[in-house]
């Protein structure tokens, strides 16, 4: 197993680690390739419209939305395209836990001042929960969820300054979306997804790379590290892409350009073989050569892996039932 020079630091995690070196697709369009690998499904010319439910989706209908302490089931901790539900409905989208979105999950004042205003807060609803039970029951249901979590053991994963390992994320906000994610497993939820974007590199990919990678390699090895030392790797799949790779020849500007015919994906724990290599690109890197992974198969391992049935039908527009896999062969290979 080879790793570049930039990632000195996964080097030293390669016998905890999957690569797929023989992933492909057919979309070179950023937009309609990052729904395919997001979702599963293929949707060319999907421009900004998300016409299939994201793997955290689907994990949150299966899972249900929230965890016993209140914390939502999937969690969102930057902007991604694509990672949303679609025709699941707003339920199941997911929650947004950007920066602003972290902040709502926690208690910013005392408890006495929050407990006060709570009570404030069923004095007023008093009238209208005498007028329409079945509504109020709806929200006062909300209400506690929304309380469980402010005051409960779920604020708790976003205070990641008090972890033990924080030292080792704290360098960049993507390490500490790292450790946040971490936390928030720990804490019950079933699906958290992260965005560190930045690799279109069109022009000047030597020194681009050089700039982005570093922060990559650090977080990430220190992902590894992290839940192996918690006992939690083995239960906690971690999955790392992009919507495509990038051309096998340098063009006239010294970058590389969309290539979605081959190229690598990283996974760890949760159910996969260890320190495995699974299928070749041909010489020059343009093509898959051994044991070529589509975007299905790659969802239907994944699905496996969470304990899902590829197979299983969901309840779609008008009430059809819509799998969530059509065609994809579960990667056994890959599988401890």
């Amino acid at each position: 197993m080879q790793f570049g020079g930039l990632f000195k630091n996964l080097a030293k995690h390669g016998k905890k680690i999957t690569n797929f070196h023989s992933f492909h697709h057919r979309d070179a369009n950023h937009s309609s390739a990052q729904h395919w690998v997001m979702t599963g499904e293929a949707n060319f010319g999907a421009g900004t419209t998300q016409t299939w439910p994201s793997y955290g989706s689907i994990a949150s209908a299966f899972h249900g939305t929230n965890a016993p302490n209140g914390l939502p089931t999937y969690i969102k901790m930057s902007s991604l395209q694509h990672d949303d539900a679609a025709w699941m409905g707003g339920k199941y989208t997911g929650y947004d836990a950007t920066r602003e979105g972290r902040k709502d999950l926690r208690l910013l004042g005392s408890d006495q001042k929050f407990q006060r205003r709570l009570k404030m807060l069923s004095i007023m609803e008093h009238n209208y929960k005498a007028k329409d039970q079945q509504i109020a029951k709806s929200w006062n249901d909300l209400k506690e969820q929304a309380v469980n979590v402010i005051l409960g053991e779920a604020s708790k994963a976003f205070k990641i300054e008090g972890d033990k390992e924080y030292d080792d994320y704290k360098d960049n906000n993507f390490g500490k979306d790292m450790i946040t994610a971490v936390r928030l497993i720990e804490a019950g939820s079933k699906f958290v997804t992260l965005n560190y974007g930045g690799w279109d590199m069109h022009g000047n990919i030597a020194g681009s790379i050089k700039s982005q990678a570093p922060s990559l390699d650090q977080a990430f090895a220190a992902l590894i590290s992290d839940l192996d030392e918690r006992g939690m790797l083995d239960e906690t799949l971690v999955m790392i892409t992009s919507e495509f790779s990038r051309t096998p020849k340098i063009n006239t500007s010294a970058g590389r350009d969309h290539w979605p015919k081959v190229m690598s994906v990283v996974m760890a724990g949760g159910g996969m073989k260890r320190g495995y290599i699974h299928g070749t690109s041909d010489p020059t890197g343009s093509e898959p050569d051994e044991n070529p992974v589509s975007v299905p198969d790659w969802a239907a391992t994944v699905w496996t892996l969470m304990g899902i049935d590829p197979l299983r039908r969901l309840a779609g527009p008008g009430n059809r039932p819509m799998p969530i896999n059509y065609d994809g062969v579960v990667l056994k290979d890959a599988l401890a």
